[in-house]
C-alpha cells in the first residue's frame, strides 16, 4: 500500500481498530496536515505539505501511531486539541521548544496514558514537546505556611497532571516544557522506573506527583517560579 493510500484508508488500516474506536476525536476538533515519512507519522502545518494531504486531529494521529508502531513526529507550530488518551505503546518527538500542545478550551490539555488491559506492558517515550496550560490564578507564589502541602488531594480522579501516566513500566519524558499546570506538570500512578529528565517546568502547583511508584528518576529538570512544590510522592 502506498503512503498516501495508507493515510487515506485511516482508520481501517490500523492493526488495533479498537484504539481508534475507543478514543474518537470530538466533533469539530482541529486537524493538521499529516504524512508518512519512512517509519514516522509527521504532523505539521500547511507549509511543506501538498494541498491534498490528509488532515488528522491529534487524537487520530495518536491512534494511528499506536496502531501501526510508527514514531509520531511534530514539526514546529502550535497544535490545539481537547483531552488526549493513549492506551498503547507510543514514541513521540517534537521540535524542542517549538512543538506546542495547547487546549482548545480555556484550560489545560490533560493527556491520559494508561493501558486498556492491566496485563499489557506499555512503552511510552515523549521528547521535545511544549505542554501549555495557559495561566491559572493559583500558580502565583503562595505562602506555604498558610497553604500547607497536607491539603493536596491524592485520589486519581482529583489530582492529575498535564501529562498523567498510569501503570506504564517503561516511561521516558525528556526535553519537554510544562507551563501552567493547574495541579501537577507530570502525575504518575503506579509507575516504576520512570525517567523524567531534562525538562523545564513553570507556573505549576507541583512539578512531579507520584503515587505508589518506585525507582523513579527525576533529574536535571529545571523548575522555574512559581512552582509551589517540586516532587510530591505518596506511598513510594
Amino acid at each position: 500500500m502506498r503512503r498516501r493510500d495508507f493515510l487515506g484508508a485511516f482508520p481501517a488500516v490500523i492493526g488495533c481498530r479498537q484504539v481508534a474506536q475507543a478514543h474518537a476525536s470530538p466533533k469539530g476538533e482541529p486537524r493538521y496536515p499529516a504524512e508518512v515519512s519512512g517509519r514516522s507519522l509527521v504532523l505539521g502545518h500547511s507549509e511543506g505539505f501538498r494541498s491534498s494531504v490528509t488532515r488528522l486531529s491529534l487524537q487520530d494521529a495518536i491512534n494511528l501511531a499506536c496502531g501501526s508502531g510508527m514514531l509520531l513526529e511534530f514539526r514546529p507550530g502550535t497544535y490545539r486539541t481537547s483531552d488526549l488518551q493513549v492506551s498503547k505503546s507510543l514514541d513521540v518527538r517534537g521540535t524542542r521548544g517549538l512543538s506546542i500542545i495547547e487546549s482548545v478550551h480555556r484550560r489545560a490539555v490533560n493527556i491520559d496514558v494508561q493501558p486498556d488491559d492491566d496485563c499489557e506492558r506499555l512503552s511510552v517515550s515523549i521528547r521535545g514537546l511544549v505542554f501549555s496550560g495557559r495561566s491559572f490564578p493559583h500558580t502565583r507564589p503562595v505562602n506555604s505556611s498558610s497553604h500547607p502541602i497536607g491539603v493536596l488531594p491524592y485520589e486519581p480522579e482529583q489530582f492529575n497532571g498535564l501529562l498523567t501516566v498510569r501503570r506504564v513500566p517503561d516511561l521516558l519524558i525528556t526535553d519537554c516544557v510544562f507551563d501552567g499546570a493547574p495541579e501537577a506538570a507530570v502525575a504518575l500512578w503506579e509507575c516504576n522506573d520512570a525517567k523524567i529528565m531534562s525538562n523545564r517546568i513553570s507556573n505549576s502547583r507541583v512539578a512531579l506527583y507520584s503515587y505508589a511508584g518506585r525507582g523513579i528518576m527525576f533529574f536535571e529538570n529545571v523548575l522555574e517560579e512559581p512552582v509551589e512544590f517540586g516532587v510530591y510522592s505518596h506511598f513510594a
